[in-house]
């Protein structure tokens, strides 16, 4: 309970604080890039990325697919695929190692 009030007292106490909205400020920051040289590089470094992904072996690119794209975690994926949290560790390096060798 006073982690509670103490918490409460300092919002009450600081309520002076001015915040800014972030609607406010992110214009400066967000950019959309609508050349088309740019648009056509970035479709093509996903081409590639995806390429590079489809190379992989069958057990690699579950495991990349499932943390990488599915968002699961390492413990999920070892119990999904019944293995160990190290061997869904070194399969996803082998995977990130691999997909950086051929975007080189």
């Amino acid at each position: 309970m006073s982690v509670k009030n103490r918490s409460l007292n300092y919002l009450r106490d600081n309520a002076a604080i001015h915040t800014v909205e972030i609607s406010e400020r992110c214009d400066q920051y967000i950019r959309f890039d609508t050349n088309p040289e740019t648009i056509l590089l970035d479709a093509e470094g996903l081409q590639r990325i995806q390429a590079a992904i489809n190379q992989l072996p069958p057990r690699c690119r579950l495991i990349f697919s499932l943390i990488k794209e599915d968002g699961l975690k390492y413990k999920d994926v070892s119990r999904l695929l019944e293995i160990s949290v190290k061997t869904v560790e070194a399969q996803l390096a082998i995977a990130l190692r691999k997909i950086a060798a051929a975007l080189k």
